[in-house]
């Protein structure tokens, strides 16, 4: 069974706030928050079920955390629309 990671505002689970497939993205996620708290889940194969629930603990953030950047995402051009009459 593959590992899941749910990052979360709080313990009763109010915001989902990321999302992670591997200790390595939980790692560079948790740069982008001054708090929350992390869950662990097994991945059921050949599913989207989640299952185990764990609550991780020991995960330090950041005091400042990193922004990100929407460079990444493309630049989104708004196009010019022209009337019709």
């Amino acid at each position: 069974m593959a590992k899941y990671y749910l990052l979360y505002n709080n313990d009763e689970q109010n915001k989902l706030l990321t999302t992670a497939s591997s200790e390595e993205k939980l790692k560079s996620e948790t740069e982008y928050y001054s708090e929350g708290v992390w869950f662990e889940y097994d991945q059921v194969e050949n599913s989207n079920h989640l299952i185990n629930e764990k609550k991780m603990k020991g995960i330090k953030f950041p005091v400042e955390p990193k922004s990100r950047d929407t460079k990444d995402f493309g630049e989104v051009k708004k196009k010019a629309f022209n009337w019709v009459a």
